[in-house]
Formats: C-alpha cells, sequence, structure tokens
C-alpha cells in the first residue's frame, strides 16, 4: 500500500520529491529506544539510546537534508534484505568517533529482529522533535523493513517546485485514488509546523514584551514625575538664573542633565542585569546569543528616547516660567 502511495505521489505534476515517515519533523512526536553498538561499550550507568524513525525513500531528498557519508535508504532496502539504517552526525560523534561507521551493525529489542542492523550512511543533524533542541543521536530505518508487519506511517512527506499549500487538493485525490479508505486528517506545511512548535516560545515573548512595554511606561511616568517635582522646588533657582541672563536652552540643558544622569544610572545597573538574565533564560531563545547585543543596544536606545521626552517635557514648561512670578514664588 505505502509502495502504491509513494509512488503515486511522485507522480503528481511539480512535486519534485515525495517520501513518507513514521513522524515528521517538528510534530511533537518522536520515538527513541536503546541498542547495543558493535565495538561500543558504554561508560558505567549509561543508556545506549538514541531518537528512531521509520523513512521510505527520497526522505533526505525530500526534506533537503545532505547525506554526508554512504548511501540513503531506497527502495531495495525491502523485506528478506539486510536490515539498514542511516544515522546522523550526532550518532556517530557519541558512539563511534574518529571512525568509519560505514558497514558497522547495531541492534535494537522489538520489532527489529533479528539484531544485526548495518549503517549505510550518515546524514546531517537536523532538528526533529523540537526547533529548541541540541542534536541528538538519531537512526533512520527502511520503512519497508518493519519486521515483516506493515509499517505504522502517520506522515506523507512531498516538496513542490511550486506554493505546497496549492497541492493538497492534488494529494488527497492521489491518497484517495491508491485507497479510498485512507483518511487525511491534517495537511500542513513545514513553515507552518514550525510555526505551531513555537507556540509556547511564542507566548513567553509577547508576555514579556508586554511586561517591558508596561515597565517602559511606568518608567517613564516616574521620571517626569521626577523632572516635574524637580522643577517646582527650583522654580526660584530658575527665576533667578534668567533673571541675571540666563538663556532659555541653558536652563533647559541644566534641568535635561538630570534626567540624562537619571538614565544613566538607570543603564549603569540595568545592561548588566539585562546580560545575565539572557544567560539564564537561553535554553529558552532559539536563535539567540547568550549575549544579544544588538537587542540590548535597540532597548537602551529606545528607553533613553523616552526617557529624554520624559525629561523634556517639564523642563521645557520650565524654561516658559515668567523670571519675575518666579522671583516671587515661594
Amino acid at each position: 500500500l505505502y509502495r502504491r502511495l509513494h509512488a503515486r505521489l511522485n507522480s503528481l505534476p511539480g512535486v519534485l520529491s515525495a517520501s513518507i515517515a513514521r513522524y515528521s519533523p517538528l510534530s511533537g512526536s518522536s520515538s527513541s529506544g536503546n541498542m547495543s553498538i558493535q565495538g561500543y561499550i558504554p561508560p558505567e550507568g549509561k543508556n545506549m539510546d538514541a531518537y528512531r524513525v521509520e523513512v521510505g525513500p527520497q526522505f533526505f531528498e525530500t526534506l533537503v537534508t545532505p547525506l554526508l557519508l554512504g548511501r540513503p535508504i531506497t527502495e531495495r532496502d525491502a523485506p528478506g534484505s539486510p536490515m539498514v539504517a542511516v544515522v546522523n552526525e550526532s550518532f556517530i560523534q557519541k558512539f563511534m568517533p574518529n571512525q568509519n561507521p560505514i558497514g558497522r551493525h547495531f541492534s535494537l529489542g522489538a520489532p527489529f529482529k533479528p539484531p544485526g542492523i548495518e549503517i549505510i550512511g550518515v546524514a546531517a543533524d537536523s532538528k526533529y522533535y523540537e526547533i529548541s533542541e541540541k542534536p541528538k543521536p538519531m537512526a533512520y530505518f527502511s520503512a519497508w523493513q518493519s519486521g515483516g508487519r506493515e509499517p505504522y506511517i502517520g506522515e506523507l512527506l512531498i516538496r513542490t517546485s511550486h506554493d505546497p499549500s496549492g497541492a493538497a487538493a492534488e494529494v488527497r485525490q492521489a491518497v484517495h485514488d491508491v485507497d479510498s479508505r485512507l483518511p487525511i486528517l491534517r495537511v500542513t506545511t513545514l513553515r507552518d509546523q514550525v510555526y505551531e512548535s513555537l507556540h509556547q516560545e511564542r507566548t513567553i515573548t509577547q508576555l514579556s514584551s508586554f511586561f517591558a512595554l508596561l515597565a517602559l511606561m511606568l518608567a517613564s511616568i516616574g521620571l517626569y514625575g521626577t523632572i516635574s517635582f524637580s522643577v517646582v522646588r527650583r522654580t526660584n533657582e530658575i527665576g533667578i538664573r534668567m533673571a541675571l541672563g540666563a538663556q532659555r536652552p541653558t536652563v533647559l540643558a541644566m534641568l535635561l542633565k538630570e534626567s540624562i544622569v537619571l538614565v544613566g544610572l538607570g543603564l549603569a545597573f540595568g545592561i548588566p542585569l539585562a546580560m545575565g538574565a539572557t544567560r539564564w533564560i537561553r535554553f529558552r531563545l532559539f536563535g539567540v546569543p547568550p549575549v544579544d547585543l544588538a537587542g540590548i543596544g535597540v532597548a537602551v536606545l529606545l528607553l533613553a528616547l523616552v526617557s529624554t521626552l520624559a525629561g523634556y517635557l517639564p523642563a521645557r514648561r520650565a524654561t516658559k516660567v515668567d523670571p519675575m512670578a518666579a522671583l516671587r514664588y515661594e
């Protein structure tokens, strides 16, 4: 059934390649298990554990995953032929460092019997369970070699030369043509799957942005109030300075200096704290360096602009005070 389905999907117009898999990348599903590797003795108390997934021919071509050594899984890896697997770089680095893995053997539990799975290729590391994970050892097995049973395949993978969302109707019809009893529960693109896999990170980002804006607003209000209070207290001083010939720009600069000093003190404490906090939460950040200088720079610039504006408004109001009225003020 899956062979007929695989052939039918590859015959569709605009389809560059198609394959099948038990789980698709970033679907939130995975399978793992212990293994025994030829010539490898694990440290005491450590398990030889790896992700594993059954895939069809053209799997790596469809997902554009580079094959670094050996060959991919093909149609000839069928029931009755020696059991084979393609492993990733992390698998080799952990279990066979500085060795040629091609032709080496390992074994798994049921349903992969008898033991003696030959490594035929090495694929580049890729994200499979979630996009924020570090590369983990992974083994890809032929879906046709499933212990003599019909494999459980949950995903059809298709790479097209045009917008993949437009091929949904053709894919549904192709599946119906092969077997009308096969249901298609969902059609999605890898881009959408990546977007959905980042739901938690996106929620955290939105909440962080909300509280950051709230903090910026409160800081601006506080700075505005501080400068306003300072202006009221110094009204007499301002009047004397202006009566003695001080120019409005000079008075404005004097009052703004107080705002700038407060902002500078805040940044002096805030920047080290922000850099430390980024290191603390970096396991939740995907694609963000431990010290995001660009992000910190934008935040500093935004805070400086808003704070300067918050200090400028009361300072500007102070320069419009009538010197004679200010001299009479107590």
